[in-house]
Order: C-alpha cells, then structure tokens, then sequence
C-alpha cells in the first residue's frame, strides 16, 4: 500500500473543486509498515575485555527506518540512528551468558527484530 505525500517544494490546496486531474504525484512506502532485514542479515561479537564488547550487525533494507534498538531481552540497551551499524557495550558482569538483538524501527515506531548474537564474557 501507498501512501500519497504533498511534495514540500510546491504543496497544494483545493476547495470545493470537482473534476480535479492531478499529474507527478509523489509516493512513499506506507510508514505504518514495518522495516525489513535481509534474509541472510547477521550480527558478529567481537569481545573487547571481560567487561566490554563491539558489536556490527548487517543494515535493515527495504523500508524507511529511523532508528536501531540494541536490546538484552527485555532491556535496551541503546537507541541508533539509522546509518549506524556498530556498538560497544559496556559494563558487562564477567563470565555471563548474553543475547543481544537488533530491532529497526520506522517513524512510527514500529520495529522489526533483527539478528541476534549469543556470547559469554570471560573471567580475565
């Protein structure tokens, strides 16, 4: 579905008009739609220390999104701007399980999960 957009640069305005052409219409994918992610999107861990880890996931494609949730189960653990692709997470407890997920969100924020990477921080 396609939603209709007046264009910034020359915007209109009718009133009680009939039998209006209108030519070069403007459209846009339908922002109450979710983003998409490719089918073979990833999202790799690279452990810094026992406290810290970076993250680079694969871009979402497809649909305007606005923002990146970076979530921990139920907790996020940051919000992203769109063009961004890498994190570093701080403050993780040693020797602990962790599963990281990345969701696009779109305007209205609707959100779709991404990738997600399991890992275990170390004692050292």
């Amino acid at each position: 579905m396609m939603v209709i957009k007046k264009v910034p640069v020359n915007p209109w305005f009718a009133t009680n008009a009939s039998s209006l052409v209108f030519k070069g219409i403007t459209t846009s994918p339908d922002p109450s739609l979710a983003p998409n992610w490719p089918v073979d999107s990833k999202v790799v861990a690279t452990i810094i220390n026992r406290k810290e880890v970076n993250i680079n996931w694969s871009p979402a494609v497809d649909r305007t999104f606005t923002k990146y949730l970076i979530k921990n189960g139920d907790e996020t653990v940051a919000i992203l701007n769109a063009d961004t692709t890498s994190y570093t997470i701080t403050g993780l407890l040693p020797n602990k399980d962790y599963q990281f997920t990345i969701y696009a969100v779109n305007e209205e924020n609707n959100m779709t999960e991404g990738p997600s990477v399991f890992f275990k921080t170390t004692n050292k």
